[in-house]
């Protein structure tokens, strides 16, 4: 008979009336209050929000923090400023932004991977209001790494999402070691040109970005990273420098008769220097 109650008088637009009928909801049903924010958002009812919001603790609430940012997400604003308001009201009162949803995806990336036209100045309110773009942890590949086919999506983010540069994987590679193992030269470049990255950030297996262009035989790449001040002498998980694990691949080439010209020239580079005072004979 309550919630009998409850929804007729939200059908009506009742919200003080629905208000007053809140307080006889018994402690264990606790989960309807939820439920009623819920629908207060999709029928943009502020004031019952409002209620809701201030004199609940949402967090004791037996609903997942995400079927409040759903409900956000699934509702077609014309007014966007809406959408602000009910996003960082739910966000001010410690509701986890960061949810996964049935699908193990958070709010945000519901946002940055949908069809909505008006994403991007979805995107533009949370960064104006300090919510962080983040990677979801449970995903295999960083947010750049995902939106990378996606030109228009991948330039919004990089612009505007500094912090997603230096994100890791589950493999602990940075978007930045990402881009080095892709050979993305001009890329890379940039990346330190706007120096939001540590040039001897390691990745899996504790390899450094110099290792990464040394696995690649990659000359351009490993003088972009050396003439921006990385390092020689770190060395990864198992003991190995760039020398090292230079002189293994190599030897590794010339039994498999793999030494090509390009191969040669590139070993020969790394045995011409002479960093740190070391003079390196390879076998």
């Amino acid at each position: 008979m309550l919630y009998e109650k409850i929804d007729s008088r939200l059908s009506k637009d009742d919200e003080k009336g629905v208000i007053d009928l809140l307080h006889l909801i018994p402690e264990n049903e606790q989960g309807n209050i939820g439920c009623i924010l819920e629908m207060s958002i999709y029928r943009n009812k502020k004031e019952l929000f409002n209620h809701i919001v201030e004199n609940y603790n949402l967090q004791k609430i037996n609903v997942p923090n995400e079927s409040f940012y759903d409900a956000v997400f699934n509702r077609d604003f014309s007014d966007l400023n809406e959408f602000e308001y009910f996003t960082c009201s739910l966000h001010k009162k410690s509701v986890d932004i960061y949810a996964l949803n049935s699908n193990k995806e958070t709010f945000i990336e519901n946002i940055i991977f949908s069809e909505n036209e008006n994403k991007y100045q979805m995107l533009d309110i949370l960064i104006k209001n300090n919510i962080e773009i983040r990677s979801n942890p449970y995903k295999d590949r960083t947010l750049l790494v995902r939106t990378m086919p996606y030109k228009n999506l991948f330039k919004y983010l990089y612009d505007n999402c500094p912090n997603l540069v230096r994100e890791k994987s589950k493999k602990n590679n940075s978007f930045f070691i990402t881009a080095i193992q892709n050979k993305k030269h001009d890329l890379v470049r940039n990346i330190i040109d706007r120096n939001i990255i540590d040039i001897n950030e390691t990745g899996y297996a504790n390899c450094s970005p110099l290792m990464f262009a040394v696995l690649n035989q990659d000359k351009e790449m490993f003088e972009i990273l050396l003439s921006a001040g990385a390092k020689t002498d770190i060395q990864n998980n198992k003991g190995l420098d760039i020398f090292s694990i230079q002189n293994s691949l190599y030897t590794g080439f010339v039994s498999k008769r793999q030494n090509g010209k390009a191969i040669q020239e590139f070993n020969d580079y790394i045995l011409s220097l002479n960093h740190n005072k070391r003079n390196l004979k390879f076998k």
